[in-house]
């Protein structure tokens, strides 16, 4: 049997998805040979018992929301990357108040049942949004440890 084809050095970058840019702003990754980005939206919790998960989609929300996380961002930039021959990684995140989401923690089945569908919305828009903008990649469940003995 012959052996794999080696598969080339994964040179990423966790690109900052804030205010609005252009294209030229991407053009530091080719000099540095980078031929990987990760694009990291946001959903929001209040803390780490909240059910609830808010996302903007770069609708402006006093709780957040760049354009470089909004889906025109997010599109846009991956566009851009390609163009300069730099794969994407979407890497959808829940960020929540008063600790670290590997330790979300519900309080009762319900919250539970409500907290994995709000989930599966989330997951389910970024994992359409990689399909259409040809995303290389997309993470899902990252640093949701405290969950994981509760898939359903």
């Amino acid at each position: 049997m012959a052996p794999a084809p080696r598969q080339p050095f994964l040179r990423g970058v966790c690109w900052e998805g804030s205010g609005e840019i252009d294209s030229t702003n991407l053009d530091p990754l080719v000099r540095i040979r980078a031929n990987w980005i990760s694009q990291t939206p946001f959903g929001w919790q209040r803390d780490l018992n909240a059910p609830e998960i808010r996302v903007s989609y770069g609708r402006p929300h006093r709780w957040g929301g760049f354009w470089g996380e909004s889906d025109e961002g997010i599109a846009a930039t991956t566009r851009w990357a390609h163009a300069r021959g730099i794969h994407v990684l979407l890497k959808p995140h829940i960020w929540t108040r008063g600790g670290w989401s590997g330790t979300i923690a519900m309080k009762s089945e319900r919250d539970w049942a409500t907290w994995f569908a709000a989930y599966r919305e989330f997951i389910l828009h970024y994992a359409d949004l990689a399909e259409r903008s040809q995303a290389e990649a997309l993470a899902v469940g990252t640093e949701l440890g405290g969950t994981s003995k509760r898939e359903r």
